[in-house]
């Protein structure tokens, strides 16, 4: 990538005219500032070693195309006047009648060493950049800072917010965004940021990823309306650490993309943590819509999506995976603030909410045309990996389509058999209700599923013909149930094309005709406490109370309480684990 030559000459003066020291530089049109523009007191601090500060009026400085070039340097806005001591308030940068250039650029070193770049209290806005970064570009190698700013309404070919480039790998580019907006933001790639081969950390109250859209012109382009990240095509990896958003759209919110991942589009060799560190505000991801994956889609070799007590909600899909979508070799996982791996400062949901939810996704064409994998979808073009997904004490509930699980095919080429590995493990999870989805799982290409200690309820198709369909479809794959309660009175389990396998062990469900014969399976009435208001926990005298033993060594319920209370007064079948999501209590 290209650098404005003006600092070679910059820096060979500087070196002829000795050594100077780190210097404080103010940026106003009145008296007693050091300069009038912003590139010129960049280009002063140039001159001098050591971390040097630009303080900023407020104000609005138009036709923008600043540069930092590797050197350690603050830059804050908002000070009230060149005599002020602190930043009060907020500098807007713009771009308009700058040329194709993003509003900030800051470089680091491409091959060795490392520089500190701090931005504070800006927004950044109206940057247009054919290639990278229309409003704020960091490439190169270092740390770079963006605390208490706004980077709004910027356009580029990816990143239309924010673009962020590692020359030599994540463990050398860092970006912290604490208490930043990002929206409003356009690319064909990555509306709001995008990442490569570089480490993102998002946190802080005030962080939003919002209102950023990806529009693509190709099958291939048109992901990641809020956050597209990948590794580099060298075998580099990236990643992301995302704790923050306390407000009720949630950190992603209504972000589009014409193609994949309206929220967040993760590429190859990349690894993502979400999770929140304040209980009374989840991570969510709501409202994005996406052809496929539109709250999140993961794809490629050596990717891990970790999602802890986080919230997706209320995504759109047209063709598929309305919450989450994972692809060729991409690992995805919902799972409880207390499991072992968590970062540090993980925390769980407030007493009282529901966290650790998918919940109110569409996957619906043209407004009727039902479409499968409401809640997820799998897909997998690459027979050398699995694409697997893990839901981990989980609530999945209130979803619109053919179905809440499904698989797909994407084949490479007319031989692709799309029977390539794909895995669905859930465990300890409620999937209820589910009143608009016409059946629980769809799986045409081979995708073995499993769920263990789960209640599946409540999945009716109401008013769309789908009261009569078979809760669940499965042709090809193998479908495991265990120690769980599948109950849907007066619609069959299977339909007319099933599994290669079910395997069946301990359950409670209303259908048993398309099971093999085996232990300790009964159609007798679970016996919800309420199920017309969302209630599935166990009623007194429930035959799924005391029914079996804890095989999976589970120690918490759905609810975070004991998973094996022994009830005295129940006989115990095979165990006293209660079937199903929900141990009922003493």
């Amino acid at each position: 990538m290209n650098r404005p030559i003006r600092f070679a000459s910059i820096l060979l003066a500087g070196l002829l005219a000795g050594p100077a020291v780190a210097a404080v530089y103010t940026v106003g049109p009145m008296a007693g500032c050091t300069h009038a523009s912003v590139q010129a007191a960049l280009d002063a601090a140039q001159l001098t070693p050591g971390s040097d500060r630009i303080r900023i009026v407020v104000g609005t400085f138009t036709a923008q195309a600043l540069v930092v070039d590797r050197h350690d340097v603050e830059i804050v806005g908002g000070y009230a006047s060149c005599a002020a001591s602190a930043s009060s308030g907020m500098t807007r940068l713009s771009g308009s009648g700058a040329k194709s250039r993003p509003v900030l650029s800051l470089y680091g070193p491409d091959d060795s060493g490392s520089v500190k770049i701090r931005v504070s209290r800006l927004e950044l806005t109206a940057g247009r950049h054919t290639r990278a970064g229309g409003g704020l570009l960091v490439h190169g190698r270092g740390s770079f800072f963006l605390t208490d700013s706004v980077v709004t309404r910027n356009r580029a070919g990816s990143g239309g917010g924010i673009a962020v480039i590692g020359t030599s790998g994540e463990e050398n580019t860092s970006l912290t965004i604490t208490d930043g907006i990002v929206s409003a933001n356009e690319a064909v790639d990555g509306g709001g940021i995008e990442v490569v081969a570089a480490r993102l950390r998002v946190t802080g109250a005030k962080s939003m990823i919002v209102d950023n859209r990806a529009d693509g012109s190709s099958i291939d382009t048109g992901n990641g309306g809020g956050l597209h990240i990948s590794g580099g095509p060298d075998g580099r990896t990236a990643s992301a650490e995302l704790d923050g958003g306390h407000h009720p759209d949630g950190l992603f919110a209504r972000n589009a993309a014409s193609r994949r991942g309206g929220g967040a589009w993760i590429g190859a060799r990349t690894r993502v943590q979400l999770y929140t560190s304040a209980p009374a505000w989840p991570l969510r991801l709501q409202a994005n819509t996406a052809e496929f994956g539109a709250g999140l889609f993961a794809g490629g070799r050596d990717t891990v999506v970790s999602i802890w007590e986080g919230v997706i909600e209320s995504n759109h899909s047209s063709l598929g995976g309305g919450g989450l979508f994972a692809a060729d070799g991409a690992h995805l996982r919902m799972l409880p603030a207390r499991d072992a791996q968590a970062p540090a400062g993980t925390v769980a949901c407030a007493k009282g909410m529901t966290c650790n939810r998918l919940a109110g996704n569409t996957s619906l064409d043209g407004g009727f045309i039902y479409k499968n994998g409401a809640a997820v979808m799998l897909s997998n073009a690459d027979p050398g990996v699995q694409s697997h997904v893990l839901l981990d004490s989980v609530v999945v509930s209130d979803h619109l389509g053919a179905s809440v699980f499904a698989d797909n095919c994407f084949p490479q080429d007319p031989l692709d058999t799309c029977l390539h590995p794909i895995g669905l493990d859930i465990v300890n999870s409620r999937i209820a209700p589910n009143l608009d989805a016409i059946s629980a799982m769809h799986f045409p290409f081979a995708t073995k599923a499993s769920c263990f200690s789960c209640t599946i309820a409540g999945i009716r198709g109401s008013g769309f013909g789908g009261e009569s369909e078979p809760v669940m479809f499965d042709t090809r794959g193998v479908l495991t149930l265990g120690q769980g309660i599948v109950w849907e009175p007066g619609r069959p389990m299977f339909g007319p094309l099933v599994p290669i396998a079910v395997v069946a062990a301990d359950l409670v469900a209303h259908d048993l005709s398309g099971f093999a014969p085996s232990g300790n399976l009964r159609d007798d009435d679970p016996l919800f406490v309420d199920a017309v208001n969302g209630d599935f926990h166990l009623r007194a005298g429930s035959p799924a109370i005391d029914a079996a033993v804890n095989v999976l060594g589970l120690p918490f319920d759905l609810d975070g309480h004991p998973r094996v209370i022994d009830l005295p007064w129940q006989p115990n079948r095979d165990g006293a684990l209660d079937l199903g999501a929900y141990e009922r209590p003493l």
